[in-house]
């Protein structure tokens, strides 16, 4: 039976900020902007990245033996040191990028605590998102009250790249895995979005502020640190970039040249990490809606193929939102609704995965039920995903966000939303 799709009109105000902020990247601005260290005026975020763009290195180092811990790939799968697969559901624990500087829930309860009922609920992994500002003047701090050092005594004093050192060594003390995510150059502002003199900030992958080299040079500094941690198994590049070209050779939006040097310059410093690159929204989308839509197709990699100097870390980073999230799209709206969805995923990004070319890590796995079209969505998704053996994480962690799997009290679990991936998880073990 056909699903009724539901249309939201926050999601609609959603879609049209981030094109306005596009449009407002592409043509520029004219007002005053300061990265972390100043003032200055406004830049040409083109003019930004040709004055940073980061250079070619020597090439990395391949290991004559695999560290135990690291992952590499095989056609579609993730495997060990021992060649076995590995398959990641792990959850997004939201904090370091936003201007406490730190995960956030830390003044509610320990670390170790979180990291022990992460474990317990199923989940091998924890995707961390920061921001180039976490590194900024050896580090931001984080600011009264947004760690409870009664109940973490061991993170007191530590700020920026230790900071994360320390939250990636109690997850390996879990066996969870990290994966490390640059959400962009800015702190995100406790009461929402810093207001942004440039608009840039929300699109590519670099700005008027943070050219190509500073996401370079951030890159490493996290990688010198973290590479000798177990536990830290990749880099997710970017947040998906937008209104970014593929393969078309023009510096200032060609994201698969960009993922290529930023890729090559964090595997120059941990050869052994997995570099996961995030779709972009395509400038040519035109009128296929398969392409029009945000970080989802990867279709244009066909013809040019990341090519890393390390061979087989690549991983695709994709996002798969449900139809109330995505009100319109064609695929919800078709008559054979949700029996047309397998056929969709293949188009857009599964043939990577159903051909044995790439894995692929769904990075925002949304398990809403917003009504019969979300359930049959996800009833849908998730026996696909475990079939083929894709990773996926699920949105947030963070009691404090909307479909978080925490309560806002950071102790309860949302019972609905564990219900429905719980026995997905491949820490769970009862995965069908």
């Amino acid at each position: 039976m056909r699903a009724k799709v539901p249309r939201r009109a926050a999601l609609a105000t959603r879609l049209s900020v981030a094109v306005v902020a596009l449009a407002a990247a592409l043509g520029g601005c004219d007002e005053p902007v300061g990265d972390t260290g100043g003032g200055g005026t406004c830049e040409d975020p083109a003019a930004a990245f040709v004055a940073g763009a980061s250079t070619t290195a020597s090439p990395a180092p391949i290991p004559a033996t695999r560290t135990p811990g690291a992952l590499h790939t095989a056609g579609q799968a993730l495997v060990g040191a021992d060649d076995a697969p590995v398959r990641l559901t792990g959850v997004t624990w939201s904090g370091f990028e936003t201007d406490r500087f730190a995960p956030h829930g830390l003044w509610a309860r320990s670390l170790r605590s979180m990291f022990d009922q992460m474990k317990r609920l199923g989940y091998n992994l924890v995707r961390l998102p920061f921001s180039d500002e976490l590194l900024a003047s050896g580090g931001a701090a984080p600011p009264a009250g947004a760690i409870d050092y009664d109940k973490n005594p061991d993170l007191f004093g530590l700020a920026g790249v230790d900071l994360l050192d320390a939250v990636a060594a109690a997850a390996g003390e879990r066996d969870i895995r990290v994966l490390l995510v640059r959400a962009g150059p800015r702190a995100v502002l406790e009461s929402g979005r810093e207001s942004a003199a440039c608009a840039d900030d929300a699109a590519g992958w670099y700005s008027a502020r943070v050219p190509e080299q500073r996401l370079v040079d951030d890159w490493q500094a996290i990688a010198r640190r973290l590479r000798a941690r177990p536990a830290v198994i990749g880099a997710e590049l970017s947040a998906p970039p937008l209104g970014v070209s593929w393969g078309d050779g023009a510096a200032a939006t060609d994201w698969r040249a960009a993922a290529e040097r930023i890729g090559d310059a964090v595997l120059d410093e941990a050869p052994e990490w997995l570099i996961v690159v995030p779709v972009g929204a395509w400038l040519a989308a035109g009128d296929d809606p398969h392409a029009a839509w945000y970080a989802g197709d990867l279709r244009p990699t066909k013809r040019t193929p990341v090519r890393l100097r390390v061979p087989d870390q690549l991983v695709w980073a994709v996002h798969e939102p449900p139809p109330s999230l995505l009100p319109g799209a064609d695929w919800f709206a078709s008559p054979s609704y949700p029996d047309n969805l397998e056929a969709h995923w293949y188009r857009s990004w599964g043939f990577v995965v159903q051909n044995g070319e790439y894995p692929v890590i769904v990075t925002t796995l949304t398990p809403r039920l917003d009504g019969e079209a979300d359930r049959a969505f996800i009833d849908t998704f998730l026996p696909y995903l475990s079939r083929y053996a894709v990773s996926f994480v699920v949105a947030s962690w963070n009691g404090d966000l909307d479909g978080g799997v925490l309560l806002d009290d950071w102790e309860g679990v949302r019972e609905p939303l564990q219900a429905v991936v719980g026995p997905w998880l491949a820490g769970a073990g009862a995965a069908p």
